[in-house]
């Protein structure tokens, strides 16, 4: 799911977008790093020595790439919880029903309701945190070919 959240809602609302530990990252340095050392130190007598530093520098891009590129995460700052995604999933005669539920806050039965299928025409994207002491709500309509928003981002707190 990409959720475009604009960034004042985030922040009116005390969460804080956090870089996750690079640790994918760092374990790449040391093996390139390694493998930089072992091509070093052998003897280019069997022609083992260019493919182990083709192998370092492989992954020493690699490396970098994943540290640039790390996945960020949000955290609801007031309880430290993660906002997990979620996409849930309704009939087209339930748009009513959606809109309401979402806009009183009931995430329970909005939850309970939703459908398996990801084929229907009802969409909710929703970021909350494992309690919902948070939850960050937006409802579309399947338009041919794309979602169309029906309503802007609802914020639920508990």
């Amino acid at each position: 799911m990409n959720t475009e959240i604009e960034k004042n809602i985030l922040d009116n609302n005390n969460i804080i977008s956090k870089r996750r530990k690079p640790i994918i990252a760092l374990l790449l340095f040391a093996a390139s790093i390694a493998s930089f050392a072992i091509a070093l130190s052998m003897n280019n007598e069997n022609g083992a020595k260019m493919p182990m530093l083709l192998i370092a520098f492989v992954l020493l891009v690699i490396g970098v790439i994943k540290s640039l590129t790390g996945d960020k995460e949000l955290i609801y700052a007031t309880t430290g919880e993660k906002l997990q995604e979620h996409e849930l999933f309704f009939e087209q005669n339930e748009l009513d029903k959606v809109i309401n539920m979402t806009t009183k806050g009931d995430i329970a039965t909005l939850k309970a309701k939703a459908k398996s299928s990801d084929s229907l025409p009802v969409k909710v994207d929703m970021l909350a945190t494992e309690s919902y002491s948070i939850a960050l709500c937006r409802v579309y309509r399947f338009i041919p070919y794309t979602y169309e928003a029906v309503t802007e981002y609802m914020v639920i707190k508990k």
